[in-house]
């Protein structure tokens, strides 16, 4: 399997609509993406408009943390 090449995020969204996955599986992966776009902006914003405080060891503490709050949300989605 080759690795998918996104010209932009709508590219993203549409590959995860196409495999051929449950209905559970492509959410958790929409959940994935969507938390990885999410760390990369606030990350590039506080390095573009902030005080300079952010660090990139915390980059996996951050996606960590929104994953697990995004998962959540998931999980209370698909079971309802």
């Amino acid at each position: 399997m080759s690795l998918p090449v996104f010209v932009d995020v709508e590219d993203m969204w549409s590959w995860i609509d196409n495999l051929p996955r449950t209905h559970v599986h492509k959410a958790l992966l929409e959940v994935l993406f969507g938390c990885l776009l999410w760390v990369i902006w606030t990350y590039r914003n506080a390095v573009v408009f902030g005080d300079g405080s952010c660090r990139k060891n915390t980059f996996f503490d951050n996606f960590h943390f929104v994953y697990n709050k995004l998962r959540l949300v998931c999980i209370i989605k698909i079971s309802s």
